[in-house]
């Protein structure tokens, strides 16, 4: 069994045979138990006991098998099927024969490993690789991504230990999952990237007014297909300027800034004709009432009240995008 404890959003996986249950477990039981003690968690009809400590990441450890012979034979059905997992391996380089298998791979999981470096032209090897995932290693760089007709779609690279990132010519890319590296700002490569849809940058250590998107500067793309953008966790005083993101993510639909410092909203983003439908505050100093006399409010509510009946959503959301007072 794995326990892993994410704060500040409470989140636990348990990991089974039968598979990963995640369950939101309410901060005040933490508090009550004092990080252990074993409460009792019920999910689908399956009572678990166990232990938990609130101090980050907590893992018991690899479950998998990962001597050389397991390492292998994973290999050879790898090169049948297009999809290779070394997730929990403790590697702290990549294994022999990876290469060779290469121009088979489509998905490609190497993360929850102990690597601290990537040979730089090693996407090369994967000319038809479409996810990749290198989330929770001790990386301080990626390897060179990009190029002619480069095919990743899908790139995980959270809990590393990234400052830099390059993603000029990733023009693919779909789907980019940082969060949890000392990026302090949003890399002006990402902002190219005209095929993402989701951007996740929380606790990435970002500081002081945030400036998404500049009109000034010609040489960032307008990112035309970007629909989610996750900022929480981070030191974000204020979301910079006029029409600048409404300008640069014409089809915005959700913004996730839980746990940040903003004690006011842009309009913009609020008023129609902006897509946005999905905004979480949680955990900011800006006050529901100070967001319901924001102009343009209504129609954002409007929006997301639309939203929830298209998706038959059946919780009730008593805040007002997770402000209660």
């Amino acid at each position: 069994m794995e326990i892993i404890y994410h704060c500040p959003q409470h989140i636990v996986n348990i990991r089974t045979q039968k598979g990963i249950v995640e369950a939101v477990l309410v901060y005040s039981l933490l508090q009550k138990e004092g990080g252990a003690g074993g409460p009792l968690l019920e999910m689908a009809g399956t009572t678990i006991n166990s232990s938990i400590s609130v101090m980050g990441n907590v893992s018991t450890g690899p479950h998998n098998k990962t001597g050389k012979k397991e390492i292998k034979a994973k290999l050879e059905r790898a090169g049948k099927t297009g999809i290779l997992s070394l997730s929990e391996h403790k590697l702290k380089e990549l294994p022999k024969g990876l290469f060779e298998i290469g121009k088979k791979l489509k998905i490609l999981d190497l993360s929850i490993n102990i690597l601290e470096e990537l040979p730089h032209d090693m996407i090369r090897h994967f000319p038809n690789i479409k996810t990749l995932k290198l989330g929770r290693n001790k990386l301080t760089s990626l390897p060179q991504l990009g190029g002619k007709g480069s095919p990743l779609v899908t790139l995980e690279a959270n809990d590393n230990q990234l400052t830099v990132v390059d993603f000029s010519n990733c023009n693919n890319i779909e789907k980019l999952i940082l969060s949890r590296n000392p990026l302090t700002t949003i890399p002006k490569s990402i902002l190219t990237l005209s095929k993402l849809v989701t951007l996740d940058l929380s606790y990435c250590g970002m500081k002081g007014p945030l400036f998404i998107f500049t009109q000034d500067d010609t040489s960032i793309g307008i990112m035309a297909s970007l629909l989610e953008l996750l900022l929480d966790g981070n030191q974000i005083s204020a979301i910079g300027g006029e029409d600048l993101i409404l300008i640069k993510a014409p089809k915005l639909r959700r913004l996730s800034l839980q746990y940040n410092q903003l004690s006011s909203f842009p309009a913009l983003l609020l008023k129609s004709p902006s897509p946005l439908n999905a905004l979480d505050l949680k955990g900011n100093p800006i006050s529901k009432s100070t967001f319901l006399a924001i102009d343009g409010v209504d129609d954002f509510l409007q929006r997301r009240e639309a939203t929830m009946k298209k998706s038959a959503a059946t919780i009730a959301d008593l805040s007002v995008c997770g402000l209660d007072d």
